[in-house]
């Protein structure tokens, strides 16, 4: 009786590299939004290391003293700085472009974010000049507090343009908006519907990238806010026979001022949306039913048309943006909370 062959085994395939795999893993994190948790992570440890130091105690989470809280606080910010950063980048870069292609709203755009450059830049101006003559800033030059000014004015920088890109991203909406709004009406019954559906898309494209610049600017401009109040902690924490040089009016004042300056800034694109919306609304009503329909048909077909195009938001959605205009605000009042003598 003939014994059974063994089957030959199957030839293995070439075996892969792990560093081919890890580069595959890292292709796949990278061009995800995967990318995001750690480059944030990244970011936030880079940041802590970069302000504080090598030294962790101040991440225990056991730890009694306020101080180590608030160090915790303060590498948030720049972390947030690269995500809405990369994110605002991102947009611009799409298939879609946001920045204008005509000269005009090109020269607007630079001006308007021209503009806002000075205002942003205007506080720390004022502090620069006033520095010499206030006698709370005189404690700042020793030279334990030197390392401590140059991290300081690099981070300040480093705000500031990442305020200036954010404030141009909106910007270029607004102007991508007002070239909707003044574009002529099309030839030809065809031709026309065809360029209100375009115009329909372009519209709703604008809209959700401005909701979220306009989010991404609350979050910058309020944690900024945060961040100052919270420096004030710690300078209060080093000289704590002086609670009076670092003065809490100061951190509410400037958070009034940006609150106001943010609220200058969306209202006017927050009224070209909602114009170029209703102007669109009607012509989606004009096409729908023609110029001789009916009231209630007509108004039952611009209601639905007004809800397609996002201008009937419900009360929690106006609560969302009316907190991001108060976002600086809220976020100088919570730094006074987390102060111990406010």
């Amino acid at each position: 009786m003939s014994q059974p062959r063994e089957e030959a085994p199957a030839p293995r395939g070439p075996r892969q590299s792990v560093w081919r795999d890890a580069g595959a893993a890292l292709s796949l994190v990278f061009g995800s939004p995967l990318a995001f948790f750690i480059l944030t992570a990244v970011a936030f440890m880079a940041a802590y290391f970069f302000q504080l130091g090598p030294s962790l105690q101040n991440l225990a989470f056991l730890g009694s003293r306020p101080v180590g809280l608030w160090h915790i606080f303060l590498p948030i910010q720049p972390a947030l700085w690269l995500v809405t950063s990369l994110l605002v980048w991102g947009e611009l870069r799409k298939p879609d472009p946001l920045w204008p292609d005509t000269r005009r709203e090109q020269m607007a755009v630079v001006l308007c974010t021209s503009v806002t450059l000075a205002m942003i830049g205007l506080p720390f101006v004022a502090q620069f000049i006033s520095w010499p003559e206030m006698p709370s800033l005189a404690t700042l030059n020793t030279p334990s507090m030197s390392a401590f000014r140059t991290r300081l004015l690099i981070l300040s920088l480093i705000g500031i343009a990442v305020a200036v890109l954010q404030a141009l991203s909106v910007f270029c909406v607004h102007v991508q908006l007002l070239r909707l709004s003044s574009a002529p009406p099309a030839r030809g019954t065809v031709c026309e519907a065809g360029d209100l559906d375009e115009d329909v898309r372009r519209y709703l494209k604008l809209r959700a990238r401005l909701r979220l610049f306009l989010s991404l600017v609350a979050v910058n401009v309020g944690t900024s806010v945060l961040s100052l109040g919270i420096l004030r902690n710690l300078l209060n924490a080093a000289h704590p026979a002086r609670p009076e040089l670092f003065p809490a009016a100061p951190v509410v004042g400037y958070s009034v001022y940006l609150t106001g300056l943010l609220a200058n800034g969306y209202l006017p694109v927050r009224k070209t949306l909602v114009d170029v919306g209703e102007a669109l609304a009607e012509r989606l009503v004009r096409q729908s039913l023609g110029a001789q329909a009916p009231w209630k048909a007509r108004f039952e077909e611009q209601q639905a048309a007004r809800t397609y195009l996002g201008l009937r938001e419900s009360a929690f959605q106006e609560l969302q943006q009316g907190i991001s205009v108060l976002a600086p605000l809220l976020g100088g009042l919570s730094s006074l909370l987390l102060s111990p003598g406010g």
